[in-house]
Parts: C-alpha cells; structure tokens; sequence
C-alpha cells in the first residue's frame, strides 16, 4: 500500500508555521541520503531522502525515478525550502526504527553492491543522479553496517564519490541508523578539500626508523591547511592524538613524518585538510568502519612455519576482560567439564544475586503501572552492574578460597542494597511489601524439578534482559503480562513429562520437545507486541547466553559495528603482515572470536575461532578431522595453526579456524541468499533446536514444512521425499564420515543444515 502525506502534513513536518511562497517548476532538489543496506539482513528495510535546499518550494507533482527503484509522485506533493522528504521500501518495517514520517513507498529495490538513482521531473528532465558503490571510494559504513550514504554538499555533483560520507555509526549496537528528515551529520555548505593517494613508507615499518606518510589534497578554493594526526595504541589504553603540519610538495602533494617508533607499535593515522572557507574533511572519515589508518611495527618475522597471530585490546574494559580470560585459560581447571570451586562459586553466587525472579514478581504478578516500572528499572539497572561486575570479579579471582568465604558477606551488601534502592523507587507500603517478599525468597531450600526447567525456558531471564535494554510502553507492559504469565503456567505444565524422564520411564529428547512447544508459543506470542528491533535483540541476548549446561552467567554486551581491537597476521611463508584494525574480538568456548570487516576478510574469512581446547591431542586432531571432510566432498571449514600473542602475551600455538556464514557459503560455493541453521541439542523444539544464522526476518516455515513431510510419509513415499528435498550423496557422505571419525556429536548437535531456497531447493548438512 502506498502511503501518501497531504500536502499541509509536509509543511508541518519540515518546521514550516507559515505559507511557503508558489511553488516553482525547477529547483535544486537533491537525492541527499540513501540507506541501501540494511544490518542483519532486513531486504525491506532501504529508504532515500530528498532535500530542496533552496529558498523557494518545489512542485514535484509527477516527477518519478527512472532508474534504481520505482516512484511516481502523485498531484499536489510539494517539498518546502529546506525541506526533507523520505521514501522507503516498506513503511510497516521502516516505523519500527524511525520515527520519521514517509511520503510513500517505492517498488523495485535498490541492490546492495550498488546502483544507480536517477530522479526526473514530470517532463523527463533529470533533476539528480547518483551511481553508488559498496567498496572503495565509496564509504563502506553503509554496506550492512548500520550506516547511510549521506550527502555532504547538495549543492555539488551526486555522482562523485567524494560528495558522500557515511552517516554516525551507533555507539552501542548494530541497528539501522542515518539522518532521515533532518540535516545530514556530514553536511557542508561548501564542498571540502578531497584527500586521495595516501601512501605509508615503507609499507612494512621496523623498529627505530621514521615513517613517511603522503597524500595528495586538491579544493577548488585552494588549500590552507593539511595535517597529519596519529595515535599510538597499546593493550588497555590509545595515546593522545599527535599533530604534524604537512608539507606541500609538487601537483598537490603533501608530506610528514612519524617520529621512529618502538617495537609492537600500533599507530593509527588520519589526515586533515581545510580549504580558504574554513570547510574541513578528515580521511579517512570519522563515521567509518575504519576511521583511521592502522601500521603495525614490528622486526622482520624470523622463518618459522606457523603464521604468527597478534591480538590487541585497546579498549581499557575489553582488555581487562580479556585479561580475565587469559587467566582463567592458564588454570588447572580450565575445560568446560570441569565442576570446581569456581563452578561451585559461581553458582552460589548466582543464587544468591538473582535480579530475574524479583523483578518478573513485581512487573509482571503485581502488574506495577508503567511509571512505577521506569522507576524501579533504574534501581534494577544499578543492581544489574554490580551483579555482573561481582561475576567478572569471580571469574577472575586467583585465590578462590578467599573469595568463597568472604562470598556470604558479599551478598548480605547486595542484598541489602537491593532492597534500599527499590524502597528509594518504591516508598510506603509497596516498599516494604517488597522487602518482606524478597528476604523470604532468600530462605535456603533444595532444588526443585521446576527449577530444572527454567534452565531450558527462563522466561524470567527473558524479561529481564528485555526491559533493562529497553523501556516499554503501558500498552505493552499490559499486552505482555498475560502472555508471560501463560508461558510460566505453560513451562509448570511439563512438569510431568520431566519427573517420567527422571524416573527412567521418559526420554531426554521428550523433555526438550515439551518446553520447545510452550517456547514456540511464547516467541509467537511475542511477535503480535514487540517491534522487530526488541525480538531481534532477544534472539542475540539467547545466544550470548551459552547452554544450560553450561551457561554464561553474565550475558555478552551488543557489539556495535565498529570495535576497538585489532588482529596482527603475519604469513611466516612471505613475511607478509596484515594489519585488521577496530575489530570485535570476543571471548568463545576454549578461546577468542575474531569478527573481520567483511570488506577486509582474511583468506576469504569474515570470521574466524581461536582455540586451545584443553590438550595437545584435541587441537591437532580438528583439523585432520576437516580435511577428512573436504576430501569426501562436504563443505568444511578452512584450519590452520597459529602461533598467538594475546595482548603482549605469548599464548603459544592455538588451533584458527573458519565461522560458518555467510562468507563460508560463498566460498564453498553455496549460495548465501539460502537458510542456514545451527543444531543445538538443548534446544525446544524444531524453531529451538534450529538456530538460524542469517535472514532473521524469515521464519522457520521451510524446515517445519519438511520435517512436517518426512513425518507424514514412511518406506518408499519417504525415500521419494528424501531423493526431492535433500542433496544426497552430500548426506550421506557427511554421516559416513561422522562414523569414521567416531563423531558422535555431529548426529544429533553441533553442525549446520542448508537449505538452497531459490537454487537447488535441496538441504545439505
């Protein structure tokens, strides 16, 4: 449905309080932003802005695009001087995360390597045209990366590269951003000076030697002024910004150099210029993924036959935690199956500062109104950290025992603190009824069979996660109460399915598909009263989460687009370094996460695992066991051996091997438009123990329509289903290697299934 804005609602909307004079036939109306690429995959959600910069209104009565996507607009459409007009793909899906009125939606979508725009007026002629790119010079903030293209001066060409600047990335998140009917973060009134040919000498800097850095910057108005700023980063800390004027040179040519450096020196680099105007550009762009160049210095790798692997934590938290990690790898107690004083300690003390159950009593049971809600939020927030700060604290003790005896005190101070924040939000009764409900939740009791249960559906967990990362409205706090309230008496309800497993007469995976069903209904539920962004969220927060066997007790922060470590690479084959700059580089199972800019992968990798798992038989075992893989034919990811630096630490060698994604399908030649899905044995369900990997915005419908088949059917009318939904020979080839292998956990847990929707149509695991 095409949505259409009067004629007066547009006024209104671009500030105008008063008559706009007529509207003339011509004016300098701009194509002045464009949101192409979606993160996370939503195709829908793309949208372009037009801008009148002039001081006169433009009748755009019949003007349309005639290249890119398709719009026609209708009689009586008017953009005011100054004005801001949006278009979008999907209205429904755009208000979810905008709250930017729309003038319509147009047909047809924009492609995400690039396209081009060209905007005509109602007799033909072309008013703007913009050809833009995912890659270089074009920014690449806006290929995925919450990002839009933004416009910087609309009074110059659209169709350079150089006219085009990323929008601000969002500081906590990845989730569509940009500047939709407002004034581009990265507008100028005059274009600024271009800074192209940037050049580092030499291209592999040593310790004790200065390096050159040279660009060329041209302005129409001249240049007044060009400098190049750096920083020096380390584990835990970046340096001041350093300022050297550049020197002019030849043909434009400007000059500098960075005093010599140390050993294991990061430095990150940028230039600015400023023209006569005063109009300034910085290169590259503060917006992007990448705002800065990044040289790492290091001696001449010595021949070895193991790639060398760096990593560096710059940001001052990441690098504790990560210290944290490190530790805790060092420990005699470190593999997963492990049930020591530390297990036994945090298990405690998760007992002990459970936030989950009080908050759900008081939100949910005694259904507090929406401004009681927000108040005691921020006491339950103030709780939250310092519940988390004390699990890290934990986690990376030393001394154990001491820690264990000073942990009764430790929750007596929380405990208490608790209960005076919440009387602060809550005075009088509600107060001190809170009190006398919490100190009695605190009475020690043995475990019950509902407990158990709640490890494979905390509903409690959920909503907690939920409401300390947003703040809901009445209409959907009142919309929620009933449905989590279902979902609890719902989980209550397999009780019995889980004391027949416990008394041997039941099986495991009986329990599993009990609590998936109340899980299924839940997440339907869910979807008629939180928008796209707070389910999407919760999905990310599920996974962060671990098994519950094994789950993390303090759940991992979003990433947002850009991160702040960087991952040294040297091939010990050509003595090549690669410098990978504002990465996230997460905690994992038995290592570390590396998230490459999926610009800038590494080996064709957009992300990769860095492991130890526990002994030597385990990490040289993996990737025979992956080459045994390729060699039968099944897509398998690639492996190597490391030797690793972690934040100044000599770790030595680890196992690095390939994430299975998107970058995977590509280069195994699997078409990543596709639904990939993970097996979780501990999951409810088909939809829970399916976790998908990509296209959020689809739904399970493809896999329970074909297990739905293979259900209905047996012997021949199977075998038919089987021979027409499934590859095979790859099936069969990938169980037959499981059994060489002894790989009893690949039949049930721990591998991919692909679905080839739009090619093939056939599943491959």
């Amino acid at each position: 449905m095409r949505v259409l804005i009067p004629l007066l609602r547009i006024l209104l909307i671009c500030g105008l309080a008063h008559l706009c004079p007529q509207p003339s036939a011509h004016a300098g109306v701009v194509i002045n932003e464009i949101f192409y690429h979606a993160p996370d995959e939503f195709d829908d959600l793309q949208w372009i802005e037009l801008h009148n910069p002039d001081r006169q209104p433009v009748d755009v009565s019949g003007w349309r695009f005639t290249s890119g996507v398709e719009f026609r607009f209708p009689a009586m459409s008017v953009l005011p001087p100054g004005g801001y007009l949006v278009l979008c793909k999907n209205a429904k899906l755009f208000a979810e995360f905008y709250d930017v009125p729309v003038a319509g939606e147009f047909k047809k979508s924009l492609g995400k390597k690039g396209d081009t725009l060209e905007l005509v007026d109602a007799a033909g002629t072309r008013a703007d045209r913009v050809m833009f790119k995912d890659g270089d010079p074009w920014p690449t903030a806006a290929d995925g990366h919450s990002a839009s293209l933004e416009r910087i001066t609309p009074g110059s060409a659209g169709d350079q590269a150089d006219n085009w600047a990323a929008s601000p990335l969002p500081e906590d998140e990845v989730r569509p951003a940009g500047t939709p009917g407002r004034v581009n973060a990265s507008y100028s009134a005059n274009l600024p000076p271009v800074i192209r040919g940037l050049v580092v000498s030499p291209q592999r800097p040593v310790p004790g030697k200065p390096i050159r850095v040279s660009a060329t910057v041209v302005d129409a108005d001249g240049v007044e002024a060009v400098e190049l700023r750096y920083r020096l980063a380390r584990p835990g800390a970046v340096g001041d910004e350093q300022i050297v004027p550049m020197k002019a040179g030849d043909s434009g040519l400007y000059s500098a150099e960075i005093p010599a450096p140390v050993a294991s020196s990061l430095i990150r680099l940028r230039i600015r210029a400023v023209d006569p105007k005063k109009s300034e550009r910085i290169h590259p762009s503060p917006n992007e993924l990448r705002p800065a160049i990044s040289i790492f210095v290091q001696p001449s790798p010595e021949p070895a036959s193991i790639p060398a692997a760096q990593v560096i934590h710059t940001d001052a938290r990441e690098f504790a935690e990560m210290e944290r990690v490190r530790q805790r790898s060092l420990r005699a107690d470190a593999s997963p199956f492990a049930n020591g004083p530390v297990e036994e300690l945090q298990q405690l003390l998760d007992q002990g500062l459970n936030l989950r159950d009080a908050w759900f009593e008081w939100t949910v049971n005694q259904a507090l109104d929406a401004a009681s809600c927000r108040t005691l939020r921020k006491a339950f927030a103030i709780k939250q950290s310092d519940r988390n700060a004390l699990l890290e604290e934990v986690m990376a003790a030393k001394d154990i025992v001491a820690l264990k005896a000073g942990a009764p005190a430790r929750l007596q101070s929380f405990q208490d603190s608790l209960v005076a924040e919440v009387k602060r939000a809550l005075p009088g009764e509600r107060g001190e009824a809170f009190e006398r409900w919490y100190r009695a939740q605190l009475k020690p009791r043995e475990p019950e069979p509902a407990d158990f249960l709640k490890q494979f559906l905390d509903v409690e967990s959920i909503w907690l996660a939920l409401n300390m990362t947003f703040e809901l409205t009445e209409s959907q706090l009142s919309g929620l109460r009933p449905v989590l309230q279902a979902a609890i008496h719902g989980r209550i309800d397999q009780l019995p399915v889980f004391q027949k497993l416990m008394s041997g007469e039941g099986e495991f995976t009986a329990v599993l598909a009990a609590v998936g069903k109340v899980e299924l209904k839940l997440e339907d539920d869910l979807k008629r009263h939180l928008p796209l962004r707070h389910r999407r969220y919760l999905q990310q927060w599920k996974a962060s989460l671990g098994s519950p066997i094994r789950p993390r007790l303090v759940e991992a922060r979003p990433r947002p687009p850009r991160g702040h470590s960087a991952f040294i690479y040297t091939d010990q084959a050509t003595g090549a370094t690669e410098v990978f700059d504002f990465l996230h580089i997460t905690e994992r199972s038995a290592g570390y996460k590396v998230h490459f800019h999926k610009d800038r992968p590494l080996h064709g990798m957009t992300a990769a695992n860095v492991i130890f798992e526990y002994n030597d038989r385990f990490v040289l075992a993996e990737p025979l066991a992956f080459e045994l893989y390729r060699r039968v034919g099944n897509a398998a990811c690639l492996t190597d051996f490391v030797r690793l630096t972690l934040n100044g630490q000599p770790m030595g060698y680890h196992l690095f091997f390939e994430q299975v994604n998107g970058a995977f399908l590509r280069r195994n030649h699997l078409n990543p438009h596709g639904e990939l899905y993970k097996l979780l044995w501990y999951g409810g369900g088909i939809e829970g123990q399916h976790e998908k990997q990509d296209h959020p915005d689809r739904d399970h419908a493809d896999l329970v329509k074909l297990i739905a088949a293979l259900d209905a059917t047996s012997g021949d009318a199977q075998w038919e289903v089987i021979r027409k939904n499934f590859n095979v020979n790859q099936v069969v080839n990938y169980f037959a290697v499981n059994m060489v292998l002894s790989h009893w956990d690949g039949f049930f847990n721990n591998y991919f299934t692909y679905h080839d929707r739009k090619g093939t149509g056939k599943w491959e695991l």
